[in-house]
């Protein structure tokens, strides 16, 4: 299956925690450095911990990410200079934002957005934000004040470049997981896919619809662990008949003749999970799912820009598919996909 690399918040919302633990192997966030002594680097203290966080943890379903303890102080693994990513990403966003969107407010209106631990960012960056006035230091070391737009900035486009980065080296460790973006909000989406981020590359956008149902925020984590591990089987067949579309599709096949083979697989599975849930009795809410998948320089050429279209529907759910473009990243890490979850917009 897959890492989960949930941007750009610390810790994820109800809903995207139980996408993560139905259908992805682990959950992950980038932290702050903030490691007791007697811990491995890069740890969480429990007091930062939310009670449903420390029961994924306790499962040992999350890994913490942090720049100090997986990369270099400025280089990623995959060789990127971070602090030249993020440098090239702001810039990108003083060209198209007026600046009085970028300074830091005189005083903190939303904490979860305007405060950011130093830990959490590459050395060089800290001194990147100060020098440039899109930054001050908050009176509680070691966090940073900055706008909402820089926040999301900085956090969006490391966590593609890390998730990018730890699959690099999952491949040359041997191990079959890749890590992946995942975010519920949209405008961190588009800032991890700033064009200054990378070459443009010719990409799929698949909307799963409700492919990927996950229990009502009202069901207590515990139940969602516990369906995960009694149903082991429905889930990860229905993950991997997912994967297997996005997979070919970003190998350059024809979306219909991908869809028309795989419809009854995803059918089956997708059925076998709704019957797993009623069993359980977990109501399962739906949210859209919307994946870009990369391809490669030669299918690219061959697909039409600016195209959409419906591939048809699984147990009465919507799968669309369109065209549009992303920023590459140097390197190759398999299929590249980046996932935003529409959570505003329930699946009719």
């Amino acid at each position: 299956m897959a890492i989960m690399l949930y941007y750009p918040l610390i810790e994820p919302p109800r809903d995207v925690m139980y996408q993560g633990l139905l259908y992805w192997d682990m959950i992950s966030t980038i932290v702050p450095d903030l490691a007791d002594p007697d811990r491995e680097s890069g740890w969480v203290r429990p007091s930062m911990m939310s009670p449903d966080m420390a029961a994924v943890a306790d499962a040992g379903l999350y890994t913490p990410l942090s720049i100090a303890s997986h990369v270099e102080p400025s280089v990623g693994i995959g060789g990127v200079d971070l602090t030249a990513k993020l440098r090239a990403a702001l810039a990108d966003l003083c060209s198209e934002m007026p600046e009085r969107e970028l300074k830091p407010r005189p005083a903190v209106e939303d904490p979860e957005q305007e405060i950011v631990y130093s830990d959490k960012l590459p050395p060089h960056c800290v001194d990147l934000l100060l020098e440039n006035g899109l930054a001050r230091v908050a009176r509680r070391e070691p966090m940073l004040i900055v706008s909402p737009a820089v926040h999301f900035t900085l956090l969006s486009v490391l966590a593609r470049q890390l998730a990018h980065d730890l699959t690099a080296w999952q491949r040359v460790a041997d191990r079959a997981e890749p890590c992946l973006p995942y975010t519920d909000q949209p405008w961190a989406f588009r800032l991890a896919h700033l064009p200054a981020t990378g070459k443009p590359e010719r990409c799929w956008q698949v909307e799963l619809g409700g492919l990927l149902p996950v229990p009502d925020p009202s069901v207590p984590v515990s139940e969602v662990i516990a369906f995960r591990l009694k149903y082991n089987d429905e889930r990860v067949r229905l993950v991997r008949a997912i994967r297997n579309l996005l997979r070919r599709l970003g190998g350059g096949e024809d979306p219909d003749e991908v869809f028309a083979e795989l419809r009854a697989e995803l059918a089956d599975a997708l059925s076998d999970l709704d019957r797993a849930s009623q069993r359980r009795r977990v109501h399962w809410m739906r949210r859209s799912v919307s994946v870009l998948v990369a391809l490669g320089s030669a299918a690219g050429a061959k697909v039409s820009p600016d195209y959409a279209w419906l591939l048809g529907l699984i147990g009465g759910y919507a799968v669309n598919v369109a065209t549009t473009s992303m920023p590459s990243l140097p390197g190759d890490q398999g299929v590249d996909l980046s996932y935003l979850q529409r959570i505003r917009k329930a699946v009719e």
